[in-house]
């Protein structure tokens, strides 16, 4: 297996951290596992850490009903989720699944603060990662949301 810093650095959100930073900014993860199917984040939990995918593969979905659920995005290594619920303190908007024998790296919320305070520009570069990826994942799901409208509106007004 690849080490997680060579994976990471492959990405090119990840592209200005230079190897000793990404070494830093590694050493406040920790690495989990888990088998196809497992449930890694449940929708509607306390959203007490942060992922990037280090190995596998990862459905996210979100919960309609009791009987319901909509698939909404597969991720892949050096990708990431739960960064809305560890930035906001909000309950987890989704469901993680693993889709694949997965490998994560994980970061608490009192981590991500000591790694704000000890090294303030890989947080930076962190955030911004964030930021731009939280950015992208709105404007498709606005471009989502209008195919939707738009066919609801025509089927309506046809």
């Amino acid at each position: 297996m690849k080490t997680s810093a060579a994976i990471l650095k492959k990405n090119p959100k990840f592209a200005d951290f230079s190897e000793a930073e990404m070494e830093e900014f590694l050493s406040y993860f920790t690495k989990e596992s888990y088998n196809a199917g497992r449930l890694i984040l449940k929708e509607g939990d306390k959203g007490d850490r942060f992922c990037i995918i280090a190995e596998g593969e990862v459905g996210i979905s979100k919960d309609v009903n009791d009987q319901t659920c909509i698939f909404l995005n597969n991720l892949k290594a050096g990708d990431f989720f739960g960064e809305m619920a560890i930035l906001t303190g909000y309950p987890r908007s989704a469901n993680a699944t693993a889709s694949t024998m997965v490998a994560i790296l994980s970061i608490t919320a009192d981590r991500l603060t000591e790694m704000k305070t000890a090294h303030p520009v890989i947080f930076s570069k962190f955030v911004w990662i964030m930021a731009k990826t939280v950015s992208e994942r709105m404007f498709k799901l606005e471009e989502r949301l209008s195919g939707i409208l738009n066919a609801s509106l025509s089927e309506n007004f046809l």
